[in-house]
């Protein structure tokens, strides 16, 4: 099992954020815009990854999900942030 713990929010955005928004259109014909994560991230969620983030007033780590102007997005983020806890499953 792969963890990966980042420091605070803005690192966890960084690697799981891609700051460019898309233009889409729905099946109404009514257009709308979104971004998406980066590839790095959906691959590592893919292989099972967990993810956490250390600091312990992150708002991704307390809201479950990553916002990206108004946008949000849901995340899963575990609450256990050192590799010892982890090891004891």
């Amino acid at each position: 099992m792969k963890v990966m713990i980042f420091e605070n929010d803005a690192e966890f955005e960084d690697f799981a954020i891609n700051p460019q928004y898309v233009v889409k259109t729905s099946d109404k014909g009514t257009h709308y815009f979104t971004w998406d994560f980066t590839d790095m991230y959906k691959e590592e969620k893919e292989k099972g990854t967990i993810f956490c983030i250390s600091d312990e007033n992150s708002l991704i780590r307390k809201r479950q999900a990553c916002t990206f102007g108004i946008i949000s997005k849901p995340v899963d983020i575990d609450y256990r942030c050192n590799e010892s806890e982890f090891k004891k499953e």
